[in-house]
């Protein structure tokens, strides 16, 4: 199919001609996002294309079936994203409006609903932590995260990765900060604590900022649990400039509790004290580096958060 992209989906020079595309599924947290907005392309890749949106602090995706569904993210079908994704290579101008998505070539236009059957990618409603359960199953879930493997920089911190690294340091000292700011509820202490880590690693999304991520989503997973505790619910200002934009959007995604399937998931078998044997598989699917940093990031967060010494922490 991959040798196919550039032909599919070709737009046919042609004033006024239009098209609409209905999604698979739309993310629930589009609903209401401001706009009009002009768009622009971040990135494209095989399976999804980020775009940039005026003024949001997060990307929007537009993702084929082969891809984890995410927050801010529309589905679309293969042969329909194919489409989307060649007017895009191709220059297309591309513009937000609540409920759409539309795309401009050549005197001819695709039009993108992002309304249809809405995925969320929030905390389970009325979602409920019975810490004795969760804290049982915790050893053998970080044991398997351990063997899970291959050792990268978030393992460092859970004493297995490659210690010489030079970001080893800057990570080791960072996210324990950022943990203990968060069972602290200290507001303030997060916001300095993701300056310092966001940006800090390799790749599209550094592993701090996937630290980070995991780190934030299982403290609102356990909001209900520890309700006296205030958490970080915007990116900071000037986080932005000091990472990627796909390691901002997550670091952004994760200060309102949203995340994807695969992390989504791993939370729950965790939270439940279930094997995370295959939710960890699940999670190479983000990317080996970046699903286990993320792990690594709301392992040992819960385990803080749900450590008896803490319990009625917080501040009110």
């Amino acid at each position: 199919m991959a040798g196919d992209l550039a032909s599919v989906g070709t737009p046919t020079p042609g004033p006024g001609a239009f098209r609409a595309i209905a999604p698979a599924w739309v993310a629930a947290d589009l609903a209401g996002r401001p706009g009009p907005s002009d768009a622009g392309v971040a990135s494209v890749h095989a399976a999804v294309v980020n775009l940039t949106v005026a003024a949001w602090p997060h990307l929007l995706m537009v993702a084929g079936p082969s891809v984890y569904r995410g927050p801010s993210s529309v589905g679309l079908t293969e042969a329909e994203f194919a489409e989307v994704r060649s007017w895009l290579t191709a220059g297309a101008d591309v513009r937000y409006a609540p409920g759409a998505l539309a795309l401009t070539l050549r005197g001819t236009s695709l039009q993108v609903s992002l309304e249809g059957p809405a995925a969320s990618f929030a905390p389970p409603p009325a979602f409920d932590v019975v810490p004795a359960v969760c804290r049982a199953g915790l050893p053998a879930a970080l044991e398997a995260l351990r063997a899970a493997g291959p050792d990268d920089l978030s393992s460092t911190l859970l004493g297995c990765g490659p210690l010489d690294d030079p970001f080893a340091a800057p990570i080791a000292d960072a996210f324990p900060a950022l943990v203990r700011a968060l069972v602290a509820g200290d507001e303030p202490g997060q916001v300095e604590v993701v300056r310092r880590l966001a940006g800090v690693g390799y790749g599209s999304t550094p592993t701090g900022d996937d630290l980070i991520h995991g780190a934030l989503v299982a403290a609102h997973y356990l909001i209900r649990s520890v309700p006296s505790r205030r958490l970080l619910r915007h990116l900071p200002p000037g986080v932005a400039r000091t990472t990627t934009p796909l390691g901002s959007h997550m670091i952004e995604i994760g200060t309102r509790g949203l995340t994807p399937d695969p992390v989504r998931g791993f939370l729950l078998d965790v939270l439940g004290g279930r094997s995370v044997d295959a939710a960890l598989r699940a999670l190479d699917r983000m990317g080996a580096d970046s699903g286990r940093a993320v792990a690594v990031g709301a392992i040992l967060t819960i385990t803080a958060l749900l450590d008896p010494a803490h319990e009625g922490g917080g501040t009110a």
